[in-house]
C-alpha cells in the first residue's frame, strides 16, 4: 500500500517550481517562463455566463468529467442542503416512529426479546445498520481512491480517523441500546443516564473535533502562519493536538466517572465537566475556520468545519444539559412511555451522519467517477500560486537584504517554500 499524504501534493508542486526572488515577475507576468504554470489544472476556470442550478451544474460535470472551482461550490452548496434534509428526514421519521409506538401502546406489551411487537427493535436496527453503512461507503471510497488529489489534500489519516471513529461509537450506541434501553422499556422502569452511554457520545464528539482541529491546524501553519517554513510534520502535528485532547477529555470526564464509582450524590452534574475540552476545541476549531477561509478548497474545509461545529457544539451540548436536567436524580427520569428516552440515540446517530456526510460524501463522489479537476480547485496549483503569491509580498523585503560578499551581491536569507 502507498504511504499517501495530503502534504505529498504540495511538495510535488515545489520541487516542479523552485523558487527564485529575482524572477518572480517573470513566473507571473510571463507566460513563457519555465517556472510559470502551464497545466491543465491551473488553466484558467471556464466561467458560467448562465445561472445554473447545482443538478444542471452536476449534469454537466458528470457529462464532462472535469470540475472547477465555480462548479465545486455550487454542487457543494446543493449538496449541503441535500445533507441536511435527508439526515432530518431519515433521522426525525424514525425517532418520532419510535416515540409514537412507546406513546400509544402498553411498554409490557413490548415483550422482551423479540416478542410481538418488535416495532422498536426494528426501528432503531434500521437506524444503525443505515449509518454504519453510509459511514463505510463515504469513507471506504475515499480511501479506495486516496490517489486522488482532492482525497490526498484532505489526507488518509484524517479520513481513516474520522471513519474508524464514527464506526466505533455507532456501534457502541447500538449495542448500548439493545443492552440497556430495552430492558429499561421491557421492565418498566425509569430511564437514567449510563455512564457507557456519556462515553459514547464523549468519544465521538472528541475524537471527531480532534482530528478536524489537528488538520486545520496544519492548513493555518502551511499557509498562514510560517509559509516560509521548511518543513511541517503532518503526523508529529496530529499526534500532538489529538493526544493532547485525549488527556484533557480524560482529566475532564474523571470527575463524572469518580462519582459513578463512588455514587456520590448528584452525580449526574459531574456530566457538566465533559464539556470543558468540547468548548476548548471549539473555540480553537472558530479561529483556525476564521483565519483560513481564503484558503482554496481544494485544501481547506472551514465551511464545512463551520457547520459541523455547530452542529457538534450546539447538538451535544443540549444533550447533556439535557441529560442533566431530566435525570439529575432519583425522584427524576423518564417513563418508558415518554418521547424522551430514545432522543440520546437518535440524536448521536444523526450527528455521526451528517459530520460524515458533510465531509466526505460529495469527495466520495468526485474521486470515484474520476472527474479530473481544473483550475483553483486543483491542489497542485493551488500550491504554486499560493507560494507564487507570497513569494511576491516578500520579495522587496529580501532584495533588501543584500550585503555585498567579495564584490558580489547575496543574499542574507534564502526563502523556501514550504512542503505540506
Amino acid at each position: 500500500m502507498n504511504n499517501v499524504r495530503f502534504e505529498d501534493v504540495a511538495e510535488e508542486a515545489h520541487s516542479s517550481s523552485s523558487y527564485n526572488p529575482e524572477s518572480k515577475s517573470q513566473i507571473l507576468c510571463d507566460p513563457k517562463s519555465s517556472n510559470s504554470i502551464t497545466t491543465d489544472e491551473s488553466l484558467p476556470e471556464r466561467r458560467n455566463t448562465s445561472v445554473e442550478t447545482g443538478f444542471s451544474t452536476f449534469k454537466r460535470i458528470w457529462r464532462e468529467k472535469k470540475i472547477a472551482q465555480a462548479d465545486f461550490e455550487i454542487v457543494a452548496h446543493w449538496a449541503v442542503i441535500g445533507n441536511v434534509l435527508a439526515v432530518l428526514i431519515f433521522y426525525g421519521v424514525m425517532y418520532t416512529w419510535c416515540a409514537l409506538v412507546l406513546d400509544t401502546q402498553d411498554p409490557s406489551k413490548v415483550a422482551m426479546p423479540w416478542g410481538n411487537n418488535d416495532t422498536i427493535v426494528v426501528l432503531v436496527t434500521i437506524t444503525f445498520c443505515t449509518t454504519f453503512m453510509l459511514i463505510v461507503v463515504c469513507t471506504g471510497c475515499c480511501i479506495w481512491k486516496r490517489d486522488h488529489p482532492l482525497v490526498k489534500a484532505r489526507g488518509i489519516v484524517f479520513v481513516s480517523g474520522i471513519g474508524i471513529t464514527a464506526l466505533l461509537v455507532s456501534v457502541t450506541q447500538y449495542s448500548i441500546v439493545l443492552t440497556y434501553f430495552l430492558p429499561t422499556l421491557w421492565e418498566g422502569r425509569k430511564h437514567h443516564l449510563n455512564t457507557y452511554l456519556a462515553m459514547g457520545e464523549y468519544i465521538t464528539v472528541t475524537s471527531t473535533l480532534a482530528l478536524i482541529v489537528a488538520r486545520e491546524g496544519i492548513i493555518f501553519m502551511i499557509f498562514i502562519q510560517t509559509p516560509y517554513r521548511g518543513k511541517i510534520s503532518y503526523n508529529g502535528h496530529f499526534a500532538k493536538v489529538v493526544g493532547g485532547m485525549f488527556i484533557l477529555s480524560l482529566f475532564s470526564f474523571m470527575p463524572y466517572l469518580l462519582a459513578t464509582v463512588l455514587d456520590w450524590e448528584g452525580r449526574i452534574y459531574y456530566t457538566l465537566f465533559v464539556l470543558i475540552p468540547w468548548e476548548v476545541a471549539i473555540g480553537v476549531l472558530a479561529y483556525y475556520t476564521y483565519r483560513t477561509r481564503d484558503v482554496s478548497s481544494s485544501f481547506s474545509d472551514w465551511k464545512s468545519n463551520f457547520r459541523i461545529g455547530i452542529v457538534l457544539a450546539v447538538g451535544s451540548n443540549l444533550i447533556v444539559f439535557s441529560m442533566v436536567i431530566d435525570f439529575g436524580a432519583p425522584e427524576y427520569g423518564v417513563l418508558p412511555g415518554s418521547w424522551e428516552l430514545f432522543v440520546f440515540y437518535f440524536a448521536s446517530m444523526a450527528k455521526i451522519a451528517y459530520t460524515v456526510l458533510d465531509l466526505f460524501a460529495l469527495l466520495a463522489v468526485i474521486s470515484v467517477s474520476d472527474m479530473k479537476i481544473i483550475g483553483k480547485l486543483s491542489p497542485r496549483a493551488t500550491t504554486l500560486v499560493q507560494c507564487q503569491s507570497t513569494a511576491v509580498t516578500t520579495s522587496v523585503a529580501v532584495k533588501q537584504s543584500r550585503i555585498p560578499s567579495h564584490g558580489n551581491p547575496s543574499l542574507m536569507t534564502t526563502a523556501s517554500v514550504t512542503s505540506i
